[in-house]
């Protein structure tokens, strides 16, 4: 228990400070989990350009592109005058001129100095290594091992907390004072508090902090080494959800505190004191300065959402106000993930007997799995969900828990740190064979083993609740089931067959895999959920229940369960049966898999992507997948742009190039608009975290992404990686994901979201939901009404758009 005592206001003011930095830091998932997030999800409540500013002048991270990419852009003719004109209409002062001579100019944002920083300017860096590196990598390699699951060579002491095993380490680590050339060093650990929160009393008054600078300046050194920040916000985040407390975060951040009080103590100087005072002058005042410089490159930064929204416009104007009266012979739900909006474009030009929909891709289940008779579970839903349902096989069947655990220390075995150079060498000539198998005759096999299990297993699923594991009733599965089908648009007009389609991908020796599989549901495939929405839709005792919900199912009809590969364009299916209809439907699915693979290979990004001549598409696209040395196995959700919420009819003939996410919807089945919005409260968030983590990646790869793939390390088994040896944790995509080598293949634009819903509805829930103001008003994205008028909603007022731009500022 921490003794009582009275505070004063000068550790009230540190402590509130303290607090606002940790709820800044947005939290990064495990490998094997891995979700795309808005890196500056916590900073939302606030402008766009206010962060961006912010973010520049206290770590000198960039939230847009360099002046010369707009310049290309407009070279090219995506920006044009008609769009720049637009923008500097909308704002006093502004003129075409004085854009185009902007743009040919530098940015030269302002960054204040830490102490770290100060020292480093005064010592000969062509002969020493730079404090802020070393601190950085000393801190990273400390938590490396301190949150290691299974690769650490060294264990450190967990039980005391972040902080105090971070002092008792450095405190006999001498070779920190050799490495730097500075012997003594070591000296000044001793004079660290071992409470960290002793520190934050002390750090005033140790650093000649001014007060108003405690709160850039600590969001500063948070900044520093942001990677193990986002992993320690995680780490609480995950603590909170169990109802445990954690201060793990704020212990990093006392951490990289104390390094500060470390070197301003041991090089204190009048000439360091002057220095200090001076960057902490600066702090705001580079802050606003920032702010200045980047207010025309914002503007070329709405000019480019202009081009791509006057296209998607364009496009949506050619939508029909009425749908097609024929009765679907098929009908397929995919999710919405963009990469879908191709293959479900290729799907419906096979016939016209099929109808396909677009919905969340962890098919409305809340729920994690387990493999029976295993203790583990991972989660099948969005990160900003919590599971309230468990999926596990209901078939009595021998535990698989020796299994997992054969394998899974097969897989330590390989990934720890003894094993790295000498794996190869210890299995001998087995895993030589091995290697020379998957490089010229590549064989497809999951790399999670519990995606092997789930891959391979043909028992039937069932639904129990994760508070006792107790089954689900037969009333509250109807009741799910009827929330699910509506949601999808799905509640009369049956075919007799209806695929639930998730996706996944098909990689090898990538650490980041689960991104691809899905961008939002737990790093997961969908073929867990699908299997389990099937089994419950074709379930007669919970079909029997759902008329009591006013949605009757044909007996005829017939749910079944499937997996689009996003990387091979294949669809699998799941106990589907072989009947006619069956081998018809089998028959459309191969047909409509080549017509994308097709197209893809003949899109810009498609061309990129190697192709061995004389072999057929499916041939290369299958063998990209298997081929461990890939770097680039597919482009996952790159160039992702809108959302469209709408029925399918109205979107079905268009080429939306795999830039959109398809959401089913049509208002005038959805009474009191509580339909729509949960999908402006839920999916509309997801897919505002992918757009903003390929955003934040591409603007600023160094600092949001995870930089080159080639080099990367996977760091304490499924933490994160580290590019090449060391460094922060890195977060974010690979370059690789969203560069060809020459050219990018995402192009950074907010998220435009399009709803075919009355005006007073969407102002209304989201006037209701103070993030999702946020979110609209800060412009973090576009929120549109209507698809052949559209009209732009900013602070409370609705602005149309005039031949496909809105009038809006930005």
């Amino acid at each position: 228990m921490q003794p009582q005592y009275d505070s004063s206001p000068a550790e009230d003011a540190i402590a509130k400070a303290v607090g606002q930095v940790c709820q800044s830091v947005t939290p990064v998932w495990p490998l094997d989990q891995f979700i795309a997030v808005n890196p500056w999800w916590k900073l939302t409540h606030l402008p766009i350009e206010e962060v961006a500013a912010q973010l520049a002048s206290r770590s000198g991270a960039q939230a847009l592109m360099p002046r010369h990419f707009y310049r290309q852009c407009y070279e090219r003719g995506e920006i044009t005058h008609r769009h720049l004109q637009q923008v500097a209409a909308a704002h006093d002062g502004v003129t075409l001129k004085k854009l185009l001579a902007h743009i040919n100019t530098q940015r030269h944002t302002h960054e204040s100095r830490l102490i770290s920083h100060l020292v480093d300017g005064s010592r000969d860096m062509t002969r020493n290594i730079a404090w802020v590196e070393e601190i950085t990598h000393q801190i990273s390699q400390f938590c490396a091992a301190y949150f290691d699951q299974h690769q650490a060579k060294w264990k450190v002491s967990t039980e005391k907390g972040l902080y105090n095993s971070w002092i008792k380490t450095v405190r006999h680590d001498r070779g920190i004072g050799l490495l730097m050339g500075d012997p003594d060093i070591h000296q000044e650990f001793a004079r660290l508090p071992e409470d960290y929160t002793q520190l934050w009393q002390q750090l005033p008054d140790v650093l000649d902090l001014q007060s108003d600078s405690y709160l850039p300046y600590l969001h500063g050194l948070s900044l520093s080494i942001n990677g193990w920040a986002s992993w320690c916000a995680y780490q609480q985040q995950e603590a909170e959800r169990q109802s445990k407390s954690s201060t793990v975060l704020e212990e990093l951040l006392a951490i990289r505190a104390a390094w500060e009080c470390v070197l301003y103590r041991h090089y204190h100087s009048k000439s360091l004191h002057r220095q200090w005072l001076l960057s902490q002058q600066q702090m705001k005042d580079f802050e606003q300065f920032n702010l200045g410089v980047q207010e025309y490159d914002w503007l070329w930064q709405q000019a480019l959402e202009l081009s791509y929204q006057q296209s998607l416009f364009a496009e949506l104007k050619k939508a029909p106000a009425q749908a097609d009266s024929l009765q679907p012979k098929l009908q397929a739900v995919f999710c919405i993930d963009v990469r879908s909006e191709p293959y479900r474009r290729s799907l419906e030009s096979v016939s016209p007997d099929i109808q396909t929909k677009g919905f969340a891709g962890f098919f409305g289940l809340a729920a994690d799995y387990q493999p029976q008779g295993s203790y583990y579970h991972r989660p099948q839903l969005p990160g900003l969900l919590t599971p309230a349902f468990r999926i596990m096989e209901s078939a009595e069947k021998k535990p698989v828990y020796h299994r997992l655990s054969i394998r899974q220390a097969w897989q330590r075995f390989k990934h720890a740190a003894p094993s790295a150079f000498t794996f190869v060498e210890t299995t001998g000539p087995a895993y030589a064979l091995k290697l020379f198998r998957q490089s010229f005759v590549p064989t497809s096999e999951p790399n999670h083993p519990v995606t092997a299990l789930a891959d391979s297993n043909t028992a039937p699923l069932k639904l129990v609740s994760c508070d006792n594991e107790q089954p689900v009733s037969v009333g509250q599965q109807a009741e799910m089931a009827a929330q699910i089908l509506t949601g999808m648009g799905l509640t009369k007009d049956f075919a007799e067959t209806v695929l639930l389609v998730g996706h996944g991908s098909e990689t090898h020796n990538n650490p980041h895999a689960a991104g691809l599989d899905c961008g939002a549901c737990g790093g997961q495939t969908g073929e867990v959920n699908s299997k389990a929405l099937a089994g419950m839709l074709n379930d007669d005792e919970v079909r029997e229940a759902l008329k009591g919900q006013g949605i009757t199912i044909p007996q005829a009809t017939h749910f079944v369960a499937a997996l689009h590969n996003t990387t091979t364009e294949e669809v699998k299916l799941f106990n589907a049966g072989d009947n006619q209809d069956m081998a018809l439907i089998r028959d459309w699915l191969d047909r409509a898999s080549e017509l994308t693979r097709e197209q893809r290979s003949h899109s810009a990004a498609g061309q990129v992507l190697s192709q061995e001549k004389g072999k057929s598409h499916q041939h290369n696209f299958v063998q990209r997948s298997q081929d461990w040395s890939q770097v680039r196995p597919e482009w996952g959700l790159a160039n992702n742009a809108s959302f469209i919420i709408a029925p399918r009819f109205k979107t079905r003939d268009m080429n939306l190039n795999g830039r959109a996410f398809l959401h089913d919807y049509d208002h005038h089945q959805d009474e009191g608009y509580s339909l729509l919005e949960q999908i402006i409260t839920a999916p509309m968030l997801v897919t505002h975290w992918i757009n903003f983590q390929y955003y934040a990646s591409v603007t600023d790869n160094p600092r949001y992404g995870s930089g080159n793939k080639v080099l990367h390390n996977v760091v304490g088994g499924n933490i994160g990686v580290f590019e090449g040896n060391g460094g922060d944790l890195r977060t974010g995509l690979a370059m690789q994901s969203i560069h060809d080598g020459d050219n990018w293949i995402h192009q950074p634009l907010r998220l435009s979201v399009v709803i075919d819903a009355p005006e007073s509805a969407i102002a209304t829930i989201i006037e209701r939901h103070a993030h999702v103001k946020q979110l609209v008003d800060n412009q973090w994205l576009y929120v549109f009404a209507g698809l052949h008028q559209p009209s732009r909603y900013l602070h409370g007022k609705w602005h149309p758009v005039v031949s496909g731009i809105q009038e809006a500022s930005v």
